[in-house]
């Protein structure tokens, strides 16, 4: 009897960087990948997969609707406010990691990354409580 695979919702705007992700993610570590192109198509394809995705994977700089409005939309959405998510992008700054968190993105990621680094923190993404998550997100509140 096999294990089930984790669900990936992989939401980008740069299909090489998609391509490359799914390609790994499924090849070497087993997981389904499903890959949307902005926001607005990840929002769409979150809400239609079945079954849902364990974790989502996103971009900050994207068309329609960017990475922090995907991220607020679905922590604000009783239905998916515990989906485990992991901000992917290139803006590496502090600040911009900070309103990542405080979104209520799980890991902030500064590109480049490994495949095999983005996979260990889908891992650990996926083994955060709905409780560890809301203590996290007051003391992140707190401090700023």
């Amino acid at each position: 009897m096999s294990e089930t695979p984790i669900i990936v919702l992989l939401v980008d705007d740069q299909s090489d960087i998609t391509e490359t992700f799914q390609l790994y993610l499924e090849r070497f570590e087993g997981f389904s990948v499903h890959t949307a192109a902005d926001g607005a198509a990840g929002l769409e394809a979150y809400y239609a997969a079945n079954p849902r995705p364990d974790c989502v994977v996103l971009d900050l700089k994207m068309p329609e609707l960017d990475g922090m409005q995907l991220t607020r939309a679905l922590r604000g959405d009783p239905e998916t406010a515990d989906i485990p998510i992991i901000i992917l992008t290139a803006y590496a700054q502090e600040h911009n990691r900070q309103l990542g968190e405080l979104a209520g993105a799980d890991f902030y990621l500064a590109k480049p990354v490994k495949p095999s680094e983005l996979a260990v923190k889908i891992r650990a993404a996926i083994t955060i409580t709905s409780e560890q998550r809301i203590a996290r997100l007051r003391l992140l509140a707190d401090e700023n």
